[in-house]
């Protein structure tokens, strides 16, 4: 009996074991279907959340579309947080990156938004700006006025007491910036013009010149050759001209639309340009532009080479040079009201929707 009594302890021992070893494993494996479970929760809720910033980005870019083109939003959403990162591609697209973060735990998603290169120069321009040039900018003499912020991705000198020219804020703003990546040289008083160093070059905007070329074949004025005319007088139908080789206007010339040349441009004695329509560019070259006494001229002058400006000439839209920049004598030179027409035959393209997904 006591043998008998010995060998069912044993299996009642056994089979305790036996269970307490299931409910520990039972235990284990609900323990960690709990942690897979709540794990799965709170990446879902990282992921929705990160879902969330990217709904806010394109809310943002919807309403103010360059200023959001490329930059950062970070805000808390319902248990957590995201961090939102807009890039602008090479080709006008936008991306749009967002991490949420629940717990300590991050998930990211990304689209691609579908944008144009004349969304890119937008928001390269500024309507603030009356000078920017890739080169120098030289004042000569004091005899100038300038509305609007100036810009050198080199050094800003003066010579000749033109440390006493004016300086105007822009017509959207209350203050005068001029910021260079060099040395300027010397400053200019009064308290509404500041002072700003830039570490690095500004990328400059770009106009499409084929697109133009193209507008004047086939309604303006197209003139494969050189150009040097006294007293010419010019309205095209579209309101562009486009000649294929450098231009002289002297005398009395003047020209109602825009003159896009592939090569030099020299305006001289008396000159007048009109804008053929709101935000359309004045003078487009592929080289150097050289204006001078007693000149008028409605909208952007953009020069590929240098911007050279003398004696009695009003530009109301502003100077853009991939050289250098000279204004001597009296020179008046006004920001854009306006984004001007980088490319005239690129459509508007709202944004959309290129590719998106889940990145981790």
């Amino acid at each position: 009996m006591h043998s008998r009594d010995g060998t069912v302890l044993i299996v009642v021992m056994l089979v305790s074991m036996i269970m307490l070893m299931a409910v520990t494993s039972m235990m284990t494996l609900a323990g960690n279907a709990s942690f897979r479970m709540r794990r799965m929760t709170i990446d879902a809720k990282a992921m929705n959340i990160a879902e969330a910033g990217i709904a806010d980005m394109i809310g943002r870019l919807t309403t103010n579309y360059w200023h959001w083109q490329d930059n950062t939003n970070a805000a808390q959403f319902a248990d957590g947080s995201f961090y939102v990162v807009s890039q602008t591609l090479g080709d006008g697209n936008v991306v749009v990156t967002s991490t949420g973060t629940v717990d300590g735990v991050s998930r990211v998603t990304a689209i691609e938004l579908l944008g144009t290169e004349r969304d890119r120069n937008d928001l390269l321009f500024s309507l603030d700006g009356a000078i920017l040039s890739g080169g120098d900018v030289r004042f000569r003499t004091a005899a100038f006025t300038i509305r609007g912020n100036v810009h050198s991705n080199q050094e800003i000198t003066s010579a000749s007491g033109a440390d006493q020219g004016d300086f105007l804020p822009a017509s959207n703003a209350t203050e005068v910036v001029i910021s260079a990546v060099g040395d300027i040289s010397p400053g200019w008083e009064g308290g509404n013009v500041t002072y700003s160093s830039e570490p690095n070059p500004r990328e400059l905007p770009e106009f499409d010149f084929d697109s133009y070329r193209q507008l004047a074949m086939e309604g303006g004025i197209y003139i494969d050759g050189d150009l040097d005319e006294h007293h010419w007088n010019s309205a095209p139908a579209n309101g562009i001209i486009y000649v294929n080789g450098d231009v002289v206007l002297s005398g009395n010339s003047s020209i109602h639309g825009t003159l896009v040349v592939n090569g030099n441009v020299t305006f001289q004695n008396n000159y007048s340009q009109t804008a053929f329509a709101d935000g359309m560019p004045a003078v487009l070259s592929t080289g150097s532009v050289d204006m001078s006494n007693r000149g008028r001229i409605d909208g952007l002058v953009y020069a590929t080479v240098n911007v050279y400006v003398n004696n009695n000439v009003d530009i109301d839209g502003g100077i853009i040079s991939g050289g250098f920049t000279e204004i001597n004598n009296r020179t008046d030179v006004t920001h854009p009201s306006d984004y001007p027409d980088w490319d005239p035959l690129q459509p508007d393209i709202p944004p959309e929707v290129v590719v998106g997904g889940w990145l981790r």
